[in-house]
């Protein structure tokens, strides 16, 4: 990210997905089978992706003078929308899976919903606190 301040906050959204996940197969009971651990993968490749995006207009922004809060709220206001739609194509993609009758394709789909949408949460709402509350400047 050009900067290792910045990347080091980046790994924080990304971590908050997949322990939401593995903290909720516990609380539910899930086994930890090869079809829940393929959870993983994918929750670390769609959260990093959103993070990417989020960080890449937010530096733009500061490189055109605005300040932490106004590149803020310019990230939120222009990538903020794909970052929803992606993330709602993607938990009715798996919801579909939810209800067949292999309880890990079940398991799995039922943990990537909650994945995708805890990665929605981390980016939209910890990603920019992080930002500006360690004012991180690039």
């Amino acid at each position: 990210f050009g900067s290792l301040k910045l990347g080091l906050v980046a790994i924080l959204p990304n971590t908050f997905p997949m322990l939401t996940v593995f903290g909720l197969m516990g609380w539910l009971e899930f086994n930890l089978d090869i079809t829940t651990l393929m959870t993983a993968p994918i929750i670390i490749g769609i959260a990093v992706d959103d993070t990417i995006h989020f960080i890449t207009h937010y530096r733009l922004s500061l490189v055109k003078g605005a300040s932490i809060t106004e590149a803020i709220h310019d990230t939120l206001h222009e990538v903020g929308q794909a970052i929803i739609f992606t993330t709602l194509i993607l938990m009715s993609v798996f919801l579909f899976f939810i209800p067949v009758s292999h309880v890990g394709v079940s398991h799995f789909s039922i943990l990537a919903v909650i994945a995708v949408f805890s990665a929605l949460l981390a980016d939209l709402f910890l990603l920019p606190a992080l930002c500006r509350v360690l004012q991180i400047r690039v």
